[in-house]
C-alpha cells in the first residue's frame, strides 16, 4: 500500500474515532438513557459510560471519551503532517506507531474493566477498539516502509 493511502486510512479511522468518542462524551453527560446502544444488562453503553471507570483515573478523573477525542485528534494531526510534509516523516511515523501501541494498551485496560468488573459491554467502545487495532496495523505498515 502506498504511504499516502495508508495516511488517508489513518485519517479516516481517526475521524471516525473522534465522532464515536464525541457521541460517548455526549452520552456520558446525558441525563437520559441512550436507548440506541442499550441491549440489556450485558450490552449497555449507559452502564459502562456512566460507571466510575468512565473517568480516568477512576472516580476523580477526566471522561475517557474526552481523552479519546484529544488522542484521536493528535493522531489525525500527525498523519496530516506526514502527508503534507514528508521531510521529517520518520520521527512522526514513529510517534504515530508509539501512540497506537499506547492506545491499544489503554483499550485492553478498558476492555478488561468491561469484561471483569462491570460485566457489560458498550457497543461503541467495542467499535473504538476495532478502530484502534486498525490504526495500529496501519501505523505499523507505515513504520515498516520507512525502516
Amino acid at each position: 500500500m502506498e504511504q499516502k493511502k495508508i495516511l488517508n486510512y489513518i485519517s479516516i479511522t481517526s475521524i471516525l474515532s473522534i465522532l464515536v468518542s464525541a457521541y460517548l462524551l455526549y452520552l456520558h453527560y446525558s441525563k437520559t438513557t441512550g436507548k440506541f446502544c442499550n441491549f440489556g444488562e450485558n450490552f449497555s453503553c449507559d452502564l459502562v459510560n456512566k460507571s466510575i471507570y468512565s473517568l480516568f483515573p477512576p472516580k476523580i478523573g477526566i471522561p475517557v471519551a474526552f481523552l479519546g477525542i484529544l488522542f484521536f485528534m493528535t493522531i489525525l494531526i500527525l498523519s496530516r503532517m506526514v502527508y503534507k510534509n514528508p521531510e521529517n516523516e520518520k520521527h512522526t511515523i514513529n510517534y504515530l506507531f508509539i501512540l497506537s501501541i499506547f492506545s491499544l494498551l489503554f483499550a485492553v485496560y478498558l476492555f478488561s474493566i468491561e469484561l471483569f468488573v462491570i460485566k457489560s459491554f458498550c457497543i461503541f467502545c467495542l467499535i473504538l477498539d476495532v478502530l484502534i487495532i486498525i490504526n495500529l496495523i496501519l501505523s505499523y505498515r507505515l513504520k515498516t516502509k520507512i525502516n
